[in-house]
């Protein structure tokens, strides 16, 4: 099975670089370079998660250049000798990852010999965890994203739910109790005598008191739970050390990323495969 997959994905590799994708995002890295570090001499915590979140952004529009390029009746020939679809999403993850890995790698050379941040050894170790686990989320977002995967509504029900937690999961809960204070507003300011108006009156009402209400900040802080990983790296990388708790957040988010691999993978396995011709 490696055999399979390393051989596709240096196929991949071969048409990915060859491709006008990777020139555009090459420019994009310049780009980023140029708006974010190219007149600063960066601290260690701008280093870590300016460069993160570029890998991030890199590895999700990698993952959506190769899928479109596998997305092409050029991959028959590899259906017919693979075992399991599996081993072609596997190839297409390991491809995105390994370009966005180069131009991330790529990007951290000319910041540390250009502009020189003060990053300790400690630091420096505490990195690779935090950037792999934040590229392979996002690869395998992309996957999801993709028309070469997605099945159905599949997408349109993963970004949806993901949306939702990220309303609903808001740390402080700004987004409900602005929604909630918004839906009151506007329930109190309703004039009218007509039944119908004084029914939409305390319809309203009622709902912003459900949002701010028990049941909601338990529903809250569920989601909320979701994305505690991603506040923990974040604590720790200002703060310059990780706590026990916060050494695992990497860990977490890989298992996000490997249940939504499973779940696209299941999706690619149940799809019919229609390839776009050349």
């Amino acid at each position: 099975m490696m055999q399979r997959i390393t051989t596709l994905t240096s196929y991949l590799l071969y048409r990915l670089f060859s491709s006008m994708a990777s020139i555009i995002l090459l420019l994009v890295g310049f780009a980023y370079y140029w708006l974010t570090f190219y007149q600063r001499a960066p601290e260690p915590e701008y280093f870590v998660i300016v460069i993160g979140a570029f890998g991030l952004v890199i590895s999700f529009f990698s993952t959506l250049a190769v899928a479109s390029l596998s997305n092409e009746a050029k991959s028959y020939p590899f259906f017919m000798r693979l075992q399991s679809r599996t081993e072609f999403l596997a190839s297409i993850l390991l491809t995105a990852l390994i370009f966005a890995l180069l131009l991330q790698l790529l990007m951290t050379a000319v910041v540390l010999i250009r502009n020189g941040p003060e990053l300790t050894i400690g630091r420096a170790i505490e990195v690779p965890p935090i950037w792999l686990s934040l590229n392979i989320l996002a690869s395998v977002l992309a996957l999801q994203a993709s028309d070469f995967v997605s099945y159905g509504w599949s997408r349109v029900w993963i970004f949806g739910l993901l949306a939702v937690a990220i309303i609903f999961g808001d740390n402080e809960g700004e987004t409900i109790n602005w929604i909630a204070s918004f839906l009151r507003d506007t329930g109190e300011q309703a004039i009218g005598t007509s039944e119908a108006i004084i029914q939409m009156s305390e319809f309203l009402i009622r709902a912003a008191d459900f949002l701010t209400g028990t049941t909601m900040t338990t529903i809250s802080n569920v989601f909320g739970s979701l994305f505690w990983p991603f506040r923990a790296i974040l604590d720790a990388v200002q703060t310059g050390y990780f706590t026990r708790a916060q050494a695992f957040a990497p860990a977490l988010i890989l298992l996000f990323a490997a249940v939504l691999f499973l779940l696209a993978a299941d999706f690619f396995n149940s799809r019919d495969m229609t390839l776009a011709e050349d």
